[in-house]
Parts: structure tokens; C-alpha cells; sequence
């Protein structure tokens, strides 16, 4: 889905870039990737423990109370000089809200994502994807202190590592728990008697998630343990990154935004299945329709075909002009002045 760039990038000057992420991998990648798109180069990645998203929603308001410490240890981080900062994840908004209450213009803080209900200035421009847009909101008027946005169609990550070379094996990448999808062992049903067809045809590797649960993780085990059918655990890094390097095309379950994006990025052939939907117009039920409806992914029908296709993201490239241009202004406003 990304295409990369070989656009001007930013000249930092006096300034130096920090990302502070939500502590899951997602948030920390999309920090770096967007880092990469812009070019600059991030000193270091400070992380802010996430939100339980299994809590009711009062209780998860609650857990913002937690943050007030972690918040105040992150500004003082940020009390001196002018920083550049690349910020991912809803549990990190108490202290971007905080830094630029304390620091002002002195810091540009560019929010990858939606601070959803936030109401008080925590960035001074967010890069968006478009399944965030909620039906009947305007989304320019959001937010009252009114900072810059900027839309992609689903959000930058860097690609799995795959190779270069055309690959002949299917991956399978299994997410797990999660609002939007069904995510027990009766939920894959349909889906794990297509793999048992196309395993008969192609080379399989099944690669489980820390979020896949361990019923479905142990029926699939039992499944296809008897076959050539490659299981590999979530803690497998080296697993993982051989059944990637000889990937040709991936299926990837929908209740993974971010392997979905991440498997697009490499060029490849994506599959998504289809999973009974618990709740529809969630965020990721939206992203899930546009990546199908702008043909960035196909639905998995039980059929692969292994024919790479190059899809045109201008939608990228306009995004990369936007925020290098906002965040040279900024630099040449109030960097180079001080």
C-alpha cells in the first residue's frame, strides 16, 4: 500500500525528534514510519503502558487517572530545547497535552491517529486515515483548538520483511481478540476448511499472535499438526521472518489493522477472510470495507493467485508534502529564532 518517497526531507536544524508510542508494536512502527516518510530520523522511542480496550468504557476513563505520573515524567523530558515529536496511541495524549501546555510552539507534536473524545490542545497536526471519519461528524470542527489534519486512505507502516524474490509459500497471519470479529475457534470455521483445500495446493505457514487465543490456537494445532502445514508461536521471531522471506502472497485475518497494512505495504497479494462481524462501523470494520473496496486486499474465497500488482498511493505522497511542509514552517518560525 506505501509507496516510498524520493521527495526532499526535512533539514532538522536545531531541533531533535523523540516518538512517544503507546507500548504495542502497531503504534511504535507507525512512529518510525511516518519518521522514514518525512525524513527525519527519531533519537529515541518512549513508551506509555496502553489501555485496556476489554474494559467498560467508564472504567477506561478511569484508567486515565493512571497517566497523570507517567505524564509528568515524559514532559520534564521535554523541558528544554525544541523538540519534534512523532506520538501514537491514545494513552500518550495526558502527556502531549501536558508538553504542550508547558512548552507551547517551542515543540511541534505531529499525532498519528484520532484523540477520539480529547478536547484540550495535545498536537499540533494529526495525520488521519480515513476510516477514522464518523458518519455525521465534521471532522475539521472536531476539535476545538482546531489543528491541522491531514487524511490517508488507511494508515503508513513500514512492510513485513519480505524478499524481493517471487515467493511460492502462503502465510497466514491469525490476529485474535477484539470487538469487531468473531474470535472463536467456531468463528474460523469456514476459513480453516479453505486452508485445508489450498494446502493441498500450495506450501502453508501459520503464524499465531499474542492476541490469538489459546482455544483457537490449540484446535488449530491439532488441525494441522499432522500435515507439512508450518505452525509458528508468536515468540518465534526467526519463524516469523523466514516464512516472510519466502512469502508470495499473505492471508491475514480482518481483526488486525495493523498486519493488514503492514502485508499490503510489501507489494504481495493480500487475502483477508471473511470473519462473522460482531459489530459493524467500528473503526476497523471501516477499514476493513475501504482496503477491499480500493482493491488493496481481496477477500479470501479459497483461491490464491500469486500475481503481484502495483497500486498508485498518491494519497502518501500528499500527505508526505503536508506535514514536511507544516513542520519546516514550524522550524523556520520558532527553531531558527531561538
Amino acid at each position: 500500500m506505501q509507496k516510498s518517497t524520493n521527495g526532499c526531507s526535512i533539514t532538522a536544524g536545531s531541533f531533535r525528534t523523540f516518538a512517544i508510542s503507546t507500548k504495542k508494536n502497531g503504534h511504535v512502527t507507525q512512529c518510525l514510519a511516518v519518521a522514514d516518510l518525512v525524513g527525519v530520523k527519531i533519537e529515541a522511542v518512549l513508551q506509555i503502558r496502553g489501555l485496556n480496550k476489554a474494559l467498560p468504557e467508564w472504567q477506561r476513563e478511569l484508567e486515565k487517572l493512571y497517566w497523570i505520573f507517567p505524564a509528568i515524567k515524559m514532559a520534564w523530558t521535554f523541558r528544554k530545547g525544541e523538540y519534534l515529536i512523532l506520538a501514537s496511541g491514545r494513552s500518550v495524549l495526558p502527556a502531549c497535552r501536558l508538553i504542550k501546555f508547558l512548552r507551547g510552539n517551542e515543540v511541534f507534536i505531529l499525532f498519528i491517529g484520532s484523540p477520539k473524545k480529547w478536547t484540550t490542545n495535545c498536537a499540533d497536526l494529526m495525520l488521519r486515515p480515513q476510516h477514522e471519519r464518523e458518519l455525521g461528524v465534521d471532522e475539521e470542527k472536531r476539535y476545538p483548538w482546531r489543528p491541522k489534519q491531514v487524511w490517508v486512505n488507511s494508515p503508513i507502516c513500514n512492510p513485513l520483511p519480505v524478499s524481493k524474490e517471487e515467493g511460492c509459500e502462503v502465510v497466514i497471519l491469525l490476529g485474535g481478540l477484539n470487538i469487531t470479529y468473531g474470535d472463536e475457534i467456531t468463528d474460523y470455521s469456514d476459513f480453516l476448511n479453505r486452508l485445508d483445500t489450498i494446502s493441498a495446493q500450495h506450501s502453508l505457514s501459520i503464524i499465531f499472535s499474542r492476541r490469538t487465543k489459546k482455544s483457537v490456537q490449540n484446535a488449530i494445532k491439532k488441525r494441522f499438526a499432522p500435515t507439512n502445514v508450518k505452525l509458528i508461536e508468536a515468540t518465534d521471531r526467526q519463524g516469523f521472518l523466514n516464512a516472510c522471506e519466502s512469502a508470495g502472497a499473505f492471508i491475514v485475518t480482518p481483526d488486525s489493522i495493523t498486519m493488514v497494512v503492514e502485508a499490503c505495504a510489501t507489494g504481495k497479494p493480500v487475502y483477508i477472510p471473511d470473519l462473522p462481524v460482531r459489530r459493524v462501523e467500528t473503526r476497523n470494520h471501516r477499514f476493513i470495507e475501504m482496503t477491499i473496496a480500493k482493491k488493496y486486499a481481496k477477500h479470501f474465497d479459497g483461491n490464491i493467485n500469486f500475481a503481484r500488482s502495483y497500486i498508485e498511493r498518491k494519497d502518501i505522497e500528499n500527505a508526505r508534502q503536508v506535514m514536511t511542509g507544516y513542520i519546516t514552517s514550524w522550524s523556520k518560525e520558532y527553531v531558527n529564532q531561538s
